[in-house]
């Protein structure tokens, strides 16, 4: 990232671009409607390729057109179609009994981003002459991964699960291309294989929980137990 550090409207439209990808976690989080969910993740992925594209061109490193051509495809266009098909197909609307309100979720969403910023300024202070703008990366990766396992704690429609595993993966891959621009090509072809795996897994517990318990609540799952 020292390659782009001194041009500040390069580091604005990234700053303005991870404020994007924050906010659209918090869309995600505060949403019970699974379908609004699909609809933030596919535009958060499109950002995400968006950032790539301004780290490639910027920063000259070409690996990242590779990545915003995979994250528009793979995650902008595949995996909502799947997931919205899904959906279609298991008549899965929105959560029908939340832990908790949507305003309460997202107070402790904000809470953890706090948190996120605090880990990531005491980061700041330990290495010395790190640019603002990857305190403000590594922020925005903290307070994606807090606010995606919030989404697994609290969320019990397993397809909201499924879109906070996704999200996962998205903030690990927003962060690290501005942190470590060089490694992101070759994170993305592992997290591939994961996404697919991760789509096809959820694809047959979600049919199974229809067609064997008539819910897709995640709490029902212990029944399954024996």
């Amino acid at each position: 990232m020292n390659l782009i550090a001194h041009h500040p409207i390069v580091i604005a439209v990234l700053s303005l671009a991870l404020f994007v990808v924050l906010i659209l976690s918090f869309a995600i989080l505060g949403s019970h409607w699974v379908r609004n969910h699909v609809y933030a993740f596919t535009v958060q992925s499109w950002v995400i390729a968006a950032i790539s594209v301004v780290v490639a061109l910027w920063g000259h490193y070409p690996l990242l057109y590779g990545i915003a051509v995979l994250t528009i495809v793979i995650r902008g266009l595949l995996i909502p179609f799947l997931v919205i098909r899904l959906l279609d197909r298991t008549g899965v609307g929105r959560e029908q009994a939340p832990i908790l309100r949507s305003s309460s979720t997202l107070v402790i969403g904000g809470v953890l981003v706090i948190l996120a910023l605090v880990i990531a300024e005491e980061i700041h202070h330990q290495l010395l002459g790190m640019p603002a703008i990857d305190v403000l990366a590594l922020t925005v990766l903290l307070g994606v991964e807090f606010i995606a396992f919030l989404m697994l704690t609290l969320r019990t429609e397993a397809l909201s699960s499924l879109l906070g595993l996704l999200m996962i993966e998205n903030g690990v891959l927003a962060g690290s291309v501005i942190l470590v621009p060089g490694l992101p090509f070759f994170l993305e072809i592992v997290f591939l294989f994961d996404l697919l795996i991760i789509i096809a897994t959820y694809a047959v517990l979600v049919r199974s929980m229809r067609s064997h318990l008539g819910v897709t609540d995640v709490r029902v799952m212990k029944e399954l137990t024996g």
